[in-house]
């Protein structure tokens, strides 16, 4: 998959990310949003050569591979880490635990996400 079509995935899910927490659906709104920072993270391992890291099996897998190639040598800025980790929680609280998110959370994910694909697309060198 190309380094652009990560990036559209990304943008498609953060705009349902949008839709869904304007219809008052925060929990799904959170799992959109998580996944639009998973598909930007898999763009930028991409862009920096590590194809393989970025169909890690396991979404933990993926977080440390863009930890380890992104973050650990300071291509990125280090809290994006804490953002995508921040978002993993929420997310696996709105799909598994059963407890109801609020939406002023879901909003820091779908804010964080905005600037994290921000940020690396800007670093991917790929039309905003």
């Amino acid at each position: 998959m190309k380094i652009d079509e990560f990036v559209r995935r990304s943008r498609r899910n953060l705009e349902a990310a949008n839709l869904l927490i304007k219809a008052a659906d925060a929990d799904s709104a959170c799992n959109r949003a998580y996944y639009a920072m998973r598909e930007a993270a898999r763009a930028a391992l991409c862009f920096v050569g590590e194809e393989e890291a970025a169909f890690a099996k396991t979404h933990s897998g993926l977080m440390t591979q863009f930890n380890l190639h992104l973050i650990k040598p300071g291509l990125l800025p280090a809290d994006l880490s804490a953002q995508y980790s921040l978002a993993s929680k929420r997310r696996m609280v709105a799909d598994y635990e059963g407890t109801f998110l609020s939406e002023e959370d879901v909003m820091v994910v779908i804010k964080n996400a905005e600037r994290f694909i921000e940020l690396v697309t800007a670093f991917a060198g790929t039309p905003r």
